[in-house]
This record gives C-alpha cells, structure tokens and sequence, in this order.
C-alpha cells in the first residue's frame, strides 16, 4: 500500500512539474508597419530568466502556467502577458508617441527627438519648476552631460562661467545664447525668470549649431519662453516660492583661549625669552570676554529667498499671447543689508497666424537692483577677512570704537575688522532694460518655411558708490568724502 502511494504521488510530482515546463514560442511585430522587431527584450517578470527576439522577431522562452511574460524594446511601450495553457504568442508593440515625437529646438528650427543625429540635451520647463535658481544657467547645473557650470562666486546674481564640451576658443570661451530667437551674452541673462522658461537646449556640436557660425564655437543655449496655445481660455497661474538660506558650514578656527596660547607656544619655539601675550594681557582678554567668532559676525542670518511670478496664457482662433509679472529678491548670506539682488520683470508674447503668414513679437522689461562685495579678492571684503581676524580682538570697545589687531601688536596690515570694512561700504547699481524681437514667418511649401527677425536690447546701468569719511587703523583709514554716481547706455 505504500509503495503505491509513493508512486502515485512521484507520478503527481511528475505531471506537476512537466506541465509548468514548457516552450512558448512567438513572433514580435510593430503596431505602425506590422515589420519584425529584432532585438526585443522577452523576460519572464519577477525572475532572471529571459530572451531577446531574433532578426526576424521570433523568440522562444521556457515559460509555467501563470507566468507573466514582458515584452520591452526602446522606443515602445511594455507589453506584459499572462501564460495560460498557449505554447505560441505574437506579441504587436506600439510606439511609445511621447518619447518618438518629443520636439526638440535646432539652430534651424524644430525637429523631432527620433530624427536628430547631433548631440542636444534638452532641459523642460518641469524640471526647472523644480528648482529655484535665480540665473537660468543655475537650471543647466547637473542636468546636461558635458555641459559645466560653475559659480564665480556667491553673490547673489553674479555671473556664472559655462562651458560646453570644455574651452573652445581663445579668451572668450562662453556659449552663444538665444532666447526666443534673439541672440544675447551672458551679462544679458540676468533678466530672465525661469517661470517664463518652456525649454532649454544645448547645442553642442557643430552640426547641430552650424547656422551661428563663429558665434556658435562654443556651444548654444537655446531658450524658448512660453506661449500661449490657440483657440483657447485665458488661463491666470501664479508661481511661486519663500525660502530662507544660511551657511551650511564654517571654517574651523582657535578661539581666544587656544589663539593666546598657541601664539606662545610658537614665541618660545622661536627662542624668544619673552612670551607674545604677557599675563596683563591675557588677563585683560579673558575678563572683558573677548572671544570673537568673526564669521559669525558677517554672516547674514536666515537670508531671504523668495520668487512670485503672475502668468496669463490664451488665444483666439488665429492668434495667441501669453504674458507675466514676475519678481524675485534674494539676501546673500554675507553682510547683512550689503549684499542682494532684487529683479522686477515684465513679458509680453503675442503670435497672430494670416494664412499662411505668421508675426509675433516679445518683449521683455526688466528693472534689477545690485548691492555685493567684491568677494574674490584675497584680502577684499567679507570672509577672506573674517578667516584671518584674531578672535582675541572685539568687534568693538565700550567706548564704540573698533576693534583691530594693531591693538594687540598681530595681524598683517592688509587685515583689519571685517565688520568695520562692511560697516563703510556702500556700493549699489540699478540697471533699467528694454530687450525683445518682432519676426515673421512665411510658409513655403509644406515643411519649409522662411523666418525673419529684427531684435535688440537696450540698457541703461547706473552704478552708485558711497564712501563716508572713518578711521580703522592706520591702514584703513578715508579722510576725504566719496561720492560717485554713473550711468551708462548699452544697445544689442
């Protein structure tokens, strides 16, 4: 009796394992011109077993009832069946429409992603909704291979160095850029919200960039602002951000008991016999407290950083507008009251289609405010200072005035009281810009069509510098009142 249990159960195992094993065969074809897919990905979901199709779309995969096979190839949809009893499946795919025909903008005109064989990286207006940069280059950052982009330095708005494929040309490696058909530089862009922004691309090799000519030896950027869509409701969105910024690190340094101390030590390995800092002076430190943390004292607690930008997109049956209100501020987190940058910007797009005639215009105003240091330099203001000042010398004394490493016999003469520096430096700008084009398109024939475009920019900078009459020490001293204001007028 046993014995025949065992067999009977041997032979159920059997059948069980025989009818989960088995070949399923098939062919894969394209939904758009029923042509074989080589190459296809065949792999049953959830394991490592898989397959791909041959040069004539057959394939042949072990697979077990209730099993789920997926079917993968680029530029096409998954298709995932469920095996039941069948051993053959044909399997039709179908393009994946988003990614065949996302559009892509060239140097000479719109082109479809399937068809384009020089080398663009294209960032979309989602992706800079995600950010919140004040300069559009700031939106490039990370997001395009080959493409670097690198702060000059921080203060708010200050240009940014862009380099596309490495340094190109001699002296003047910036790429060329064009918003909305009109080309600009890169002291241009300031004005530019990326609210407005429905695309970048980045041109990088010479085919791609090839209508610029010399102008394109570094690269293009490509900026299309955006538009307003036909025969449709005025739509009204408003974006925006409040954000706050500090300083996410600060240089390690001695504090006052460790500089005295320290500063000893390397008298009496010099051989000298007296110490640096005698008794009375320590003293005289410690009981006043006089232990100055100098980046703490120029940093710009909790800076602000906040955008708003009003948009209004439509159109008619045969025209379309799209226009915005946008304003941006932000604090640098060095020097309180000394350091941003507040930009007011308006624009205006319009398109309006006469049969096979199109015009359009954009116009962008712009209103920028500058206050900044000159952080760059090695002993200018800011933090280059504050990481040379000694924490045994006060910002200031009782008696208001301030506090300097002459005091105490240190210090090089090129350092003196970083928060004094800033206290007696007063440089703003303000910049006033008109920039924008006029164009219009004739269609040809079916696909070819002819453009023209008439643009420019015009800007008028005035520069203002402050400098009240004060006395630091003997090398930081300004005996006579400064006062200078300049403007100057710039056309594109």
């Amino acid at each position: 009796m046993k014995k025949l249990l065992i067999i009977l159960f041997l032979s159920g195992l059997y059948a069980h394992v025989w009818a989960q094993d088995r070949m399923l065969t098939g062919k894969v074809t394209s939904a758009e011109n029923d042509e074989a897919l080589p190459g296809v990905n065949v792999f049953v979901k959830g394991t490592t077993k898989g397959v791909v199709t041959d040069l004539e779309g057959f394939y042949q995969i072990q697979v077990a009832e209730g099993d789920v096979v997926v079917f993968s190839y680029v530029g096409y949809l998954n298709e995932e069946k469920l095996i039941g009893t069948e051993t053959t499946v044909d399997i039709v795919l179908i393009a994946d429409i988003h990614t065949m025909d996302e559009v892509y903008v060239v140097g000479y005109g719109t082109q479809k992603k399937s068809v384009i064989t020089g080398s663009i990286a294209k960032i979309s207006a989602e992706d800079l909704e995600k950010s919140a940069d004040l300069r559009v280059e700031q939106a490039i950052q990370g997001k395009a291979a080959g493409v670097m982009v690198m702060n000059n330095s921080g203060q708010p708005g200050d240009n940014l160095t862009v380099r596309i494929r490495g340094v190109g040309t001699y002296r003047d490696a910036d790429p060329l850029y064009i918003v909305d058909g009109l080309p600009l530089t890169r002291d241009a862009m300031d004005y530019l919200n990326s609210s407005d922004i429905a695309s970048i691309e980045v041109l990088k090799d010479a085919s791609a960039s090839a209508i610029y000519g010399t102008r394109g030896a570094n690269g293009v950027i490509i900026i299309t602002t955006k538009q307003g869509k036909k025969s449709t409701p005025i739509k009204v969105t408003y974006d925006g951000f409040y954000g706050i910024q500090n300083a996410w690190k600060k240089q390690d340094m001695l504090n006052s008991e460790q500089y005295l101390e320290i500063m000893n030590e390397a008298q009496a390995n010099d051989g000298r016999s007296n110490p640096l800092f005698d008794e009375a002076t320590i003293a005289l430190i410690r009981d006043n407290g006089w232990d100055t943390d100098w980046q703490e004292a120029i940093f710009n607690k909790n800076a602000l950083k906040t955008s708003h930008t009003l948009s209004f997109n439509g159109g008619g049956e045969n025209n379309t507008y799209s226009s915005s209100l946008s304003y941006f501020k932000q604090e640098g987190i060095i020097a309180p009251g000394k350091s941003n940058f507040e930009r007011f910007t308006y624009r205006l797009g319009t398109k309006r289609s006469i049969g096979k005639f199109e015009i359009g215009t954009n116009i962008n105003l712009a209103n920028i405010k500058r206050r900044g240091i000159d952080g760059n330099s090695q002993y200018g203001l800011g933090l280059n200072q504050a990481i040379n000042m000694q924490p045994i010398v006060p910002i200031k004394y009782d008696d208001g005035t301030w506090g300097t490493p002459a005091d105490f016999g240190v210090g090089l003469q090129e350092i003196t009281n970083p928060v004094a520096l800033l206290e007696y430096h007063n440089s703003k700008s303000s910049t006033n810009k008109v920039l924008g084009n006029i164009y219009g398109v004739f269609e040809i024939i079916e696909g070819l069509k002819l453009r023209t475009d008439f643009g420019g920019e015009v800007a008028y900078v005035q520069d203002n510098s402050y400098t009240p009459l004060y006395y630091i020490d003997a090398n930081h001293v300004n005996d006579s009142l400064d006062n200078a204001t300049t403007g100057t007028v710039s056309y594109t």
